[in-house]
């Protein structure tokens, strides 16, 4: 360690500020010296306590990043519904400081950006309480050991309430110098000659200073690197390569010269690696510069540092430092493209699989496996589509014994899951420390780490996550404990900042050893493009003689690039265009298209047809994903490259089609596809020109047929013009391996609707998910691991089609983010649940020739084999509308779904769209053909004249009112409502006016009947009316004889009316008299209740029982039948009477006595 006085300065100050405050802040800059600061202080006082001086006291430090961590798992959380509280990070920490029986000084370091979402909790910790207040109401008294410090880069979100309870200690990296840092890592080097030590101190004196102040005052870096953090890469890289070639540095009579090469190259990627395309060339210029002329250490004048000519890197035209690297084994300087000679793409490999070497890949590969072998985290930045994944992927997967660990970041992805990740990755070696498998190391690789974003407060918790594992190598765990993370290094990559992409902090940035990668030039594109076409035309057997094809082809490519640049520089995105992103791996998309092809004779006949190919791939890959208000332009851009690359224009290339204007693109002139193809193995239907518009609509027509007899949901589906373009749009994407596509237009405009039917022409499964209120992540879950097995296990092609009303869910997009840039989603597959797929990989990796994978391959293998399989077979479809701001948004938080995906953009039906569906929907209604072509203009006439109206609203107004093919569906399906209602009411009416006239009619007969029946029954009716008369007569006679007898009736209904009077009266004395005896009877009644057993016995044993009884047996025997029994006279024997006494007794033996005389 330097003896630095600025620092011990502020090594004393903290000290004091311990002394006197319990809370206090290390404020400052990335690499200033503050966590040294404390950890110095700590080494200290534990050293004096050891040595008996001062009466000092050993030091524990215990370290927390508290926006590594969610403010649940910092403080602790009741649960919702069990009330159950879980304890927080923090209480286990301070609650285990606090009730330490040590008499330790324990140091609480809170590492991280101090904000109000989580530091106002502490305000009771740092005044005068001292005591920590949890949510489940315990309190936490602090010792007077105890200090809680407060690591910070700056103040801007603390409170003052925060700020006022805290002591203050500032420190600067300016304080601390870089020259002091890189002494104390010099320092630390063994097994080196001095003389080399003090000739690299001499290199970084006179040299490293003035390069960092020229990138930082000069140049543009994508990231703004921490001054101080230069050296300790340049150094760690300089030692690398020394300790690298000792045998070669030990032959060497004058080591200088070897250890000055290096040395410029390590200076080269590391100060100089972070800036872009033309910072490159002007430090190009100020290196060669500098180390040309001898140079005059400022701090030891009597040093001059001289590097010879032999180091200097040479300088040639049209080179700059970074197109060199030094080869140790023939000590000069070699450009990098020296290795390209012999580097041929292999014949078997897929589209995607191709990585064509070029200068750039071959250094960046190199600084890769510089960085894993010194275990030295790197940072690669570098434009979208430059191949930063693809270097960093290709490169680890070859390396022996090391675990891989992906982790691809989107603007969702927090820390809890991050940690996630990575937790599942590693193993437990012992209690608390976790790592690899044994014999391997583990290599974290981060995409997009930049991705994430910052909440209110600025931070990104994820990334605040990795600061923590590469500063104290490790986190906490679910249980509260830290987990050392052993042997494991980071690899990171990202895009520039900006468009949702945030600037990392500082204090992450300082661990990175940061590499830019720029847009390779027109030739470096131009090789790698017309290297893979050159495999291909091999692959499909065109000869190298047939010169005018591949000269064509490398034309192409060239008018490729040139009009890739300017629909860069002139279509730009803008908010209301955001999916105008344009990356290098558009031009691949338009090379791959180029290369399904597969017949050699289509393109040797006709050697214009690969223009005519290349014509409809860029105008699939750039046109289809324009607004109609850019066409024109692009077609202006389009007749540009054609006359400058090609040497050719547009109107003779399309020259067999003179009927059809150059800028209209439809089916018959520019349309390339295989859907006429007869083959049956959907594999090998060649994709050729299409020639024939009829052929299309009949084969399609065909397989629009075939689909809804074979489904229970059939497509009410019109082919039109525009609908046939974009079906073949969509299909010639699912024709390609990891085609996914982005389908952008309103509702209704058939974007699902053709994606299922192209996915039916394809033969491939077409999948939707069903996302109600109440879809869950188990659910989301278990749909794409059954998609996944699928597609990888049981090799089906398989299209997901998810469109804007299915991601109601936050996760959904960010796995589909996943599954586009990876082709996997983390922490998707448990052991359990992929275990069961290794036998059907195993079998499968046999059948593609993978031997070695099929007897050794273990579980990690298979997973990477497994995912390769699923990108081959799996399709993403995502259908989008552009209204609002939910597109720029989504493309702003997740850039895959544009980075990865063809888009087509669905505009506003053109007039014969209109009509067509307009006919389809009005085919079954029986009407003349002169009115369906009239109500056809009718429904067009509404649908253009509603958005006519919309624009002057929009003008006048300022609000949108969008006009959609879903608006025109409603239209017609109105208009079939309503006409289906007034047809049914006419035909009401008119059945009912039916009915009436049939009645009418019925009855006008039956009158007719009745008439006839009159006439014919007339005689008749005349002797009926004598006969009548005569009854009447003989009735008249028996009515006055019966007239005395009538009277005489009259009278007996008279008397019989009195004696009813009289037995009224009668009836009501009766009723007198029974109201008098009821009462007797209720009390009789009760009394008989009480009647038991036992009276009856008593009852039966009276010898002379009294006269009252004997009334009251004899009347209950007269009423229950029983009759007496005949008995002699007591004072006569010989004279018997019948008493009713004797039969009382015998009655009252019976069982059901009681139940008899309740009856009565």
């Amino acid at each position: 360690m330097q003896i630095v006085p600025n620092f011990k300065r502020k090594v004393l100050q903290l000290y004091e500020m311990i002394n006197c405050r319990h809370g206090l802040m290390l404020v400052g800059q990335t690499m200033s010296g503050k966590t040294s600061c404390y950890q110095v202080l700590a080494s200290t006082l534990t050293h004096c306590h050891k040595n008996g001086l001062q009466d000092e006291r050993c030091v524990q430090y215990h370290v927390l990043n508290p926006k590594s961590i969610t403010l649940n798992q910092l403080y602790g959380y009741s649960d919702p519904v069990s009330k159950e509280w879980t304890e927080g990070v923090l209480g286990e920490i301070y609650r285990k400081c606090a009730t330490s029986t040590s008499q330790d000084r324990q140091f609480l370091v809170f590492d991280g950006p101090v904000d109000a979402a989580w530091i106002e909790n502490m305000n009771t910790v740092l005044d005068d309480n001292k005591k920590l207040c949890l949510m489940s109401g315990e309190t936490i008294a602090m010792t007077d050991r105890m200090t809680i410090i407060f690591e910070v880069q700056d103040l801007t979100q603390a409170s003052p309430a925060t700020v006022s309870r805290c002591g203050m200690v500032y420190l600067q990296p300016d304080q601390l110098g870089w020259f002091n840092v890189f002494l104390n890592k010099l320092q630390e080097i063994q097994n080196i000659d001095q003389s080399i030590l003090m000739r690299i101190s001499d290199l970084f004196e006179t040299i490293v200073d003035k390069a960092q102040k020229f990138i930082k005052q000069k140049c543009h870096e994508y990231e703004s690197v921490p001054e101080n953090s230069f050296c300790i890469h340049t150094l760690s890289m300089l030692i690398q390569l020394i300790q690298t070639y000792p045998e070669v540095l030990r032959k060497q009579t004058d080591p200088s010269i070897l250890i000055d090469a290096f040395f410029i190259y390590s200076v080269v990627w590391t100060v100089g690696s972070s800036v872009d395309e033309i910072g490159r060339k002007h430090f190009d210029q100020y290196l060669k510069k500098l180390i040309k002329e001898p140079l005059r250490n400022e701090n030891k004048k009597d040093v001059v540092i001289k590097i010879d000519k032999q180091s200097q890197i040479p300088e040639l035209s049209n080179t700059n430092i970074y197109d060199f690297f030094y080869d140790p084994e023939l000590l000069k300087w070699r450009m990098w493209k020296e290795l390209l000679k012999d580097s041929q793409i292999p014949e078997n490999i897929a589209y995607q699989e191709i990585l064509v070497e070029t200068s750039e890949s071959l250094r960046i590969t190199s600084i890769i496996d510089k960085c894993i072998n010194r275990h030295s985290p790197l940072l690669i930045i570098g434009p979208s589509g430059v191949g930063k994944t693809c270097y960093i992927r290709k490169h680890i997967s070859t390396l022996q014994n090391y675990l891989n660990i992906f982790v691809n970041f989107s603007a969702t992805t927090s820390a809890n899951k991050t940690q996630m990740i990575i937790d599942s990755k590693v193993e437990r070696k012992r209690k608390g420390f976790y790592g690899p498998p044994l014999g391997f190391i583990g290599l974290i690789y981060i995409d997009d780490m930049n991705m994430p974003a910052p909440d209110k407060y600025g931070t990104q918790a994820p990334l605040e996550l990795i600061r923590q594992f590469l500063g104290t190598k490790g986190w906490y765990g679910n249980d509260r404990q830290f987990m050392h993370i052993l042997d494991c290094n980071v690899i990171a990559s990202m895009g520039l900042p900006g468009g949702g992409r945030s600037f990392v902090s500082q204090r992450l940035l300082r661990f990175f050893q940061i590499v830019s990668i720029v847009t390779p030039d027109t030739n470096n594109i131009v090789h790698i493009f017309t290297s893979i076409i050159s495999w291909h035309l091999n692959n499909i057997k065109i000869e190298n003689t047939d010169n005018d094809i591949r000269k064509s082809f490398q034309y192409a490519i060239e008018a490729t690039i040139d009009l890739y640049n300017q629909i860069r520089d002139q279509l730009k995105a803008t908010p209301k265009k955001s999916w105008y992103i344009l990356n290098m791996r558009d031009i691949s998309r338009v090379v791959q298209g180029m290369t399904l092809v597969m017949n050699a004779k289509e393109l040797s006949l006709d050697h214009k047809k690969v223009q005519r190919l290349w014509l409809h791939e860029t105008t699939r890959t750039f046109f289809d994903r324009l607004e109609q208000v850019d066409h024109e332009q692009y077609s202006l851009m389009l007749a540009n490259s054609i006359k400058l690359k090609l040497r050719d224009d547009l109107k003779h290339m399309i020259k067999p089609y003179d009927d059809v204007a150059t800028t209209k693109y439809n089916i018959k002139s520019y349309v390339w596809s295989d859907i006429l193809s007869e083959e049956p193995n959907v594999s090998e239907r060649k994709y050729t020109e299409v020639m024939s518009s009829t052929r299309v609509y009949s084969k399609l027509q065909f397989y629009l047929e075939d689909l809804n007899s074979n489904t229970k949901k059939p497509l009410n589906l019109a082919l039109f013009d525009y609908c046939v373009e974009h079906l073949l749009r969509i299909q010639r994407v699912l024709n390609m391996t990891q085609g996914h596509l982005l389908l952008i237009g309103l509702g209704g405009s058939g974007r699902q609707s053709l994606t299922r039917l192209a996915c039916f022409i394809r033969e491939q499964e077409f999948l939707q998910i069903e996302v109600g209120k109440g879809y869950t992540y188990e659910q989301w879950k278990e749909t794409m691991q059954k998609l996944m097995i699928n597609a990888g296990a049981d090799n089906k092609e398989i299209t997901l089609c998810i469109s804007d009303s299915q991601i109601k869910k936050p996760f959904i997009l960010e796995d589909v983010n996943n599954l586009l840039n990876t082709g996997d989603i983390p922490n998707l597959f448990g052991q359990e649940d992929f275990i069961p797929q290794i036998d059907k990989l195993r079998l499968k990796a046999k059948k593609e020739g993978k031997q070695q994978l099929f007897d050794n391959g273990n579980n990690a293998q298979f997973y990477d084999y497994f995912i390769e399989c699923v990108k081959k077979k799996l399709h993403v479809v995502l259908a989008m509308s552009p209204i609002g701001d939910t597109l720029r948004s989504r493309i702003r938080m997740f850039p895959s779904i544009v980075n990865c995906a063809t888009i087509d953009c669905f505009h506003q039906w053109p007039e014969d769209a209109l009509e067509a569906v307009a006919r389809k929907f009005l085919e079954d209604i029986q009407i003349k053909d002169s009115q369906q072509r009239l109500l056809v203009a009718q429904c067009k006439y509404m649908h253009s004249s509603l958005q006519t109206i919309s624009e002057q609203f929009k003008s006048q107004e300022g609000r949108h009112n969008y006009v959609t093919p879903s608006s025109y569906f409603e239209l017609l399906k109105t208009f079939q409502a309503v006409l289906h209602v007034e047809k049914t009411k006419l035909e009401d009416t008119r059945n009912m006016y039916k009915n009436g006239v049939t009645k009418l009619d019925q009855t006008s007969e039956e009158v007719k009947r009745m008439e006839a029946e009159l006439i014919e029954k007339q005689p008749k009716l005349v002797e009926m009316n004598i006969e009548a008369s005569k009854l009447a007569v003989i009735i008249k006679q028996q009515a006055d004889a019966m007239e005395p007898k009538r009277l005489q009736v009259q009278q007996e209904e008279a008397r019989v009316s009195e004696c009813v009077k009289e037995a009224e009266i009668i009836n009501q004395e009766c009723e007198k008299e029974l109201s008098v005896a009821k009462p007797k009877l209720k009390q009789a009644e009760e009394a008989l209740n009480t009647l038991s057993p036992a009276d009856i016995n008593s009852i039966k044993a009276m010898l002379k029982p009294p006269i009252t009884v004997k009334l009251v047996m004899e009347s209950v025997c007269v009423l229950c039948g029983v009759p007496p029994i005949s008995m002699p006279k007591p004072e006569n024997p010989k004279e018997r009477f019948m008493d009713y006494w004797e039969a009382s007794k015998k009655f009252l033996a019976d069982k059901d006595f009681l139940q008899k005389a309740d009856w009565l």
